[in-house]
């Protein structure tokens, strides 16, 4: 089976810092199945196809990561109109999805599409689809956080795609039931995995520090001020414990970070550790004593499950990321607004078996999410509807 994963994001050094998670599926799909061939189309603007192409000699050089970057076996580009976004979602997205993507993936040697970001892609993927005969999967992301605000035309077009295709899926439990309230469609939920480094369980003598953990991409949407703001109140009340908030800004903007830093100024007990190695990532998760990333949306949160399989308790935000995957207070705690964090942080700080019930339920919960039985999983989808177009 040919499988081709359509997607707006994926790693590539310079260029892109997100789409991991397609990533990482490709790389799993290859290494379960080998006898299917798996081929992902980035979907980006002609500017950054152009830039990709001037400055590759140099990255070369300085990024042994693009060794598995833009040119990696697999990976092919095709252009997609960037326009300012408001012009983009009521003119130009819609009628390139109904008009001109169908026409390329007629072009893209297949029996399979697979949609990330579906909401730029979706409704053309599913016409290519009709053209040829062959079945389109839907992945939903962070598109299905909000549906009802999204733009008019490209609501449209999504829940008319989510409707028709063959099969829709998510790695989170929240975007499964968004969409079916806004589209009465059924998803399957299949969780994203870890890599193996996280797999790998902490050693059972850990010394962990009174110390709360934050990584991710500086940013307002992860709920990082929050948390800031309601650990310095909580300092002045006398709570002793770290805040180390590991992560850097989000494409070079450093005007939020430096907020973040400014309000900070004269507290020892933060530190911002910036953008440092997955080992290191793993080596602050066996330190800490709580994960809090309580982000406003978030479309699964893999470094929730990264926290869990180390042992770490975490915190997220009611009716995103990880929240659904388990049981709240459970698995994991949820706040519900900012206001609920300060008296959950000292009740958890304080509260060492409440912190080992968590930690110990959470590992049991995620154990088995790894990116192979993620890929076996996809898989299986995929076998099923070939076997039902061939009937």
């Amino acid at each position: 089976m040919r499988i081709a994963i359509w997607t707006t994001m994926y790693p590539l050094p310079g260029e892109m810092h997100n789409g991991h998670a397609v990533q990482k599926l490709a790389y799993a799909l290859r290494k379960c199945c080998p006898s299917h061939q798996v081929d992902v189309y980035l979907f980006i603007s002609p500017i950054g196809k152009w830039s990709l192409a001037k400055f590759s000699t140099k990255y070369r050089i300085k990024a042994n990561a693009l060794k598995n970057g833009p040119y990696e076996p697999g990976l092919y580009f095709r252009t997609i109109p960037v326009f300012p976004k408001d012009m983009l979602s009521r003119f130009i997205n819609p009628f390139w999805q109904r008009h001109v993507l169908p026409k390329i993936g007629e072009k893209i040697e297949c029996d399979l599409i697979l949609v990330h970001m579906c909401n730029h892609l979706s409704y053309g993927a599913v016409l290519a689809g009709e053209k040829r005969g062959i079945p389109v999967v839907l992945e939903l992301q962070r598109e299905m956080n909000d549906p009802d605000n999204l733009p008019r035309w490209e609501k449209k077009l999504l829940f008319e795609a989510v409707q028709v295709a063959d099969a829709v899926v998510s790695p989170s439990a929240h975007l499964a039931a968004k969409c079916y309230s806004a589209t009465g469609r059924e998803v399957e939920i299949i969780p994203s995995g870890t890599d193996t480094l996280f797999d790998e369980k902490p050693p059972s003598n850990l010394l962990r520090k009174r110390r709360i953990l934050f990584v991710g991409t500086l940013d307002a949407n992860k709920g990082i001020k929050a948390l800031l703001q309601t650990s310095l109140k909580l300092f002045a009340a006398g709570v002793n414990f770290e805040l180390i908030i590991v992560g850097d800004n989000f494409y070079g903007d450093r005007s939020f970070q430096l907020k973040l830093e400014k309000l900070a100024q004269g507290h020892s007990q933060v530190k911002f550790l910036g953008k440092i190695s997955p080992h290191e990532v793993r080596e602050q998760m066996r330190q800490a004593q709580l994960l809090c990333i309580p982000s406003y949306t978030e479309t699964f949160g893999l470094v929730y499950v990264e926290a869990m399989k180390q042992g770490l308790p975490v915190i997220g935000r009611h009716g995103t990321g990880i929240d659904g995957m388990g049981k709240a207070g459970e698995h994991y705690e949820v706040i519900k607004s900012d206001d609920d964090l300060g008296v959950l942080l000292q009740a958890l700080l304080s509260d060492e078996p409440r912190r080992l019930r968590l930690a110990e339920a959470a590992q049991r919960l995620v154990a088995n999410w790894t990116w192979e039985n993620t890929a076996l999983q996809h898989m299986a989808i995929f076998k099923r509807l070939r076997s039902k177009r061939s009937i």
